[in-house]
């Protein structure tokens, strides 16, 4: 149960960046002095690791295919920061939450385990952007770049290729909810010309990509004005309405900080298509499940 705890002080302090230097091994006495000075610690902290085969224990520790991948800046170890640090913690005072007389049986997402933990008053998203915290700037960088590592591993972009939009007329809106800076958005729009693009995200997020990433990296669908900018808090407000297709992912990728914008965000999904006439794609759900009905149902 400790290993999360142990992989976090693997990044944090660096361990896999100095092992980087000692192919043949790091002395548990010199493993010590980077985490705390006392060799019994370091020695049951890499133990503890070597049992999950992300260390070699050489009688002294070195790195494997696995730890590689915590060297700092590597975007698995920003992703692994994210998962042991504030949702791990979050997470632990679930039970706390739920016995909670109010908070209990709220849907708030200022009612939710992280605010628990964190006893931040708004939303984690507000702690991600800095708003009344430093702590949570640096965090929320972290995030970002988990998520993009979450894209490349996932393969996320496979829906580029995979899905029909050949199908969809001519100017047909897609509203990427939550999409970021438009990564995958972006690689849409270049392979299927035809289609319009809503992108919608946080402010900081909308402003990078409307005045930084989209203009350095696609400035066409800018200037023929396929693609537009909708700031939103997802928590509180719906996507834009009639687009054709609204796309979202990874909602629901770390469920117990986030659970109340998790259900907002679905059920504000739920009242576009259900105001529209539209459901879930059944092509998509047949293709990627096996079946027309998906198995999660917003």
């Amino acid at each position: 149960m400790f290993e999360p705890a142990c992989i976090r002080i693997v990044i944090d302090f660096k361990i896999a960046d100095y092992l980087l230097a000692k192919p043949e091994g790091l002395h548990v006495s010199e493993l010590a002095g980077i985490v705390s000075g006392k060799a019994s610690n370091g020695s049951c902290i890499a133990f503890c690791l070597t049992i999950q085969r992300l260390l070699v224990d050489l009688d002294v520790f070195a790195n494997n295919r696995l730890s590689m991948a915590l060297v700092s800046g590597d975007g698995i170890a920003m992703y692994a920061t994210v998962i042991t640090d504030e949702t791990n913690k979050s997470a632990s005072m679930l039970t706390e939450n739920l016995r909670d007389p109010d908070w209990g049986q709220s849907y708030s997402p200022t009612h939710v385990p992280f605010n628990s933990w964190s006893k931040y008053p708004s939303s984690i998203y507000s702690w991600y952007e800095g708003i009344g915290t430093d702590s949570g700037v640096m965090r929320g960088a972290h995030f970002s770049q988990a998520i993009k590592e979450w894209n490349v591993t996932t393969e996320t972009s496979m829906i580029i290729d995979e899905y029909p939009w050949v199908a969809l007329h001519d100017g047909a809106t897609v509203c990427d909810v939550r999409g970021g800076i438009g990564s995958i958005s972006m690689q849409l729009a270049k392979a299927h010309t035809h289609l319009h693009i809503v992108l919608q995200d946080l402010p900081t997020q909308i402003q990078s990509a409307q005045n930084d990433i989209w203009p350095k990296l696609y400035p066409d669908a800018i200037e023929t004005g396929r693609v537009n900018f909708k700031p939103m808090d997802f928590l509180v407000e719906s996507p834009v309405e009639g687009c054709n297709v609204y796309y979202s992912k990874h909602v629901l990728s770390v469920t117990l900080p986030y659970l109340g914008g998790c259900i907002a965000l679905s059920l504000a999904l739920q009242t576009q298509l259900a105001g529209q006439g539209m459901q879930e794609d059944s092509y998509w759900c047949e293709k990627r499940y096996g079946t027309k009905q998906s198995p999660i149902n917003l």
